[in-house]
């Protein structure tokens, strides 16, 4: 594998999903003034049903076309993977409509067509941009994620500004996107024309057989980041759950983030590793990434408390509260991925499953002991107490596989600087002093930094 081609994929795919990120912020001061709690808690406990359903109607056929398609050499075998899989979606597309109608009939369900319509242009917007990958049409991709999101953008703006809707501009915009990026995609690529005559129902067996053990991993991401809100909708109500979504979008930023910085470490991990055993890079790099992020969520902190002081006459103002936690949930669920790596190097991934698994039962646990006593905190401090303890359990484990031991004074002086920073962005309400503190974090953060920026000086130069 060349490390030019990584780079470049790595970038490409950063532009993509960090730009799409950037685009959906601007929504939040509009969802801030226009759009109700209750109205956000529902079409977000949509979305999470959505993220849910999709691995498992759908199979995560997506998995089997990166693999197949890229192990085929015939272009006979490659039309086959494209006319067997997108048969499959349609098909798929159509068994999950009339699954939702019937259970409609005897769960009520809000929005029904919406949702059916969404989960579908989902589905095929995603299974669509996979073929782009399989086909290494990666600048097509990033294309059609930003038209994408940039269309969400727009339509919100228009619909629910100019014309005034609530909750059904949130769908409509959002169905709209996908329904682009699908359209987009088939229109470059021409997938639907292959179903003629390459559908083979054999291939398409071993695929699914390929894909459904990846479900696993699809359901395990959504016990981490869905089933939060999950458990406050059912027993706190959509308003509870707007509020907790609206102070989610900024960790979700975060997270992005930490996504697209985990392929690169796992690059380095592949490097790194000789004979189950690491360099001193590896744990060095570690140690850089988690100063990072702590550094970015400690400047942070300030900047979105000050924004929080523009909306202070909004329902949303009260989320502010929970912004630090869910900032913290961010990194901490981010380096648990980047530590369980390390298993994935050494092909031990039973240990991933079972940390991960660890980390549910303890948000499980957690969120449900806390949930009365402290209602929507009960939730969130479930989810970083999980992360932590699925962060220190890979750490524990890994370590006994592998050979490499981390730094954490460093890293605990960041932490103790962000809960403090944190305390003064919520119960502190002057502009003036918040924008000092953000002024004064960033002094913090390079300071924190000062060795990796220093080394990004010197290569910068040397490749200028």
């Amino acid at each position: 594998m060349e490390n030019t081609k990584v780079v470049k994929k790595t970038m490409l795919y950063f532009i993509g999903n960090f730009s799409s990120k950037i685009l959906t912020s601007v929504l939040v001061p509009i969802y801030a003034f226009y759009i109700s709690a209750e109205a956000l808690g529902i079409y977000d406990y949509s979305q999470t049903i959505m993220n849910i359903a999709i691995p498992i109607v759908f199979v995560s056929i997506w998995e089997s076309i990166i693999r197949f398609i890229l192990g085929q050499k015939d272009r006979e075998n490659k039309n086959k993977v494209f006319g067997s899989s997108a048969f499959f979606a349609l098909c798929a597309c159509i068994y999950s409509g009339v699954c939702i109608i019937i259970i409609s009939l005897f769960i009520k369900m809000a929005y029904i067509n919406y949702f059916i319509v969404m989960i579908c242009s989902t589905a095929l917007a995603q299974i669509w941009q996979y073929y782009a990958r399989a086909l290494e049409r990666n600048k097509l991709y990033v294309i059609t994620s930003v038209i994408g999101t940039v269309i969400n953008l727009l339509l919100n703006i228009v619909l629910i500004i100019i014309l005034d809707m609530d909750i059904e501009a949130l769908y409509i915009s959002y169905i709209c996107s996908q329904l682009s990026i699908f359209l987009i995609l088939e229109y470059k690529l021409r997938i639907l024309k292959r179903i003629k005559g390459n559908i083979d129902f054999n291939l398409l067996k071993k695929m699914l057989i390929y894909s459904a053990p990846l479900v696993l991993n699809s359901i395990a991401a959504w016990m981490f980041n869905g089933f939060g809100r999950i458990i406050i909708f059912e027993n706190l109500g959509a308003f509870s759950n707007g509020i907790y979504s609206f102070a989610n979008k900024f960790a979700n930023i975060i997270t992005t983030i930490g996504n697209v910085v985990s392929m690169a470490i796992l690059e380095e991990a592949m490097i790194s590793l000789r004979d189950n055993k690491f360099d001193s890079n590896y744990p060095k790099l570690l140690e850089q990434v988690f100063k990072i992020f702590m550094s970015l969520i400690i400047v942070a902190m300030p900047a979105i408390a000050i924004f929080y002081q523009f909306i202070d006459t909004t329902q949303y103002y009260e989320s502010l509260n929970l912004v630090p936690f869910l900032l913290m949930y961010s990194v901490l669920l981010t380096m648990s991925i980047n530590i369980g790596i390390i298993f994935k190097s050494i092909n031990k991934n039973k240990h991933q499953v079972i940390t991960t698994v660890i980390g549910s039962i303890v948000m499980l646990g957690v969120s449900y002991w806390s949930l009365n006593v402290w209602g929507v905190y009960g939730v969130v401090l479930g989810q970083v107490v999980s992360a932590l303890v699925m962060l220190l359990s890979r750490y524990i484990i890994s370590k006994r596989l592998v050979t490499y031991s981390m730094k954490w004074l460093a890293i605990g002086t960041l932490i103790v600087i962000y809960i403090f920073v944190s305390l003064i962005s919520v119960f502190c309400s002057n502009i003036i002093i918040m924008v000092s503190i953000f002024i004064l974090t960033i002094f913090i953060a390079i300071f924190a930094n000062k060795d990796f920026l220093q080394e990004l000086i010197k290569w910068r130069k040397k490749n200028a």
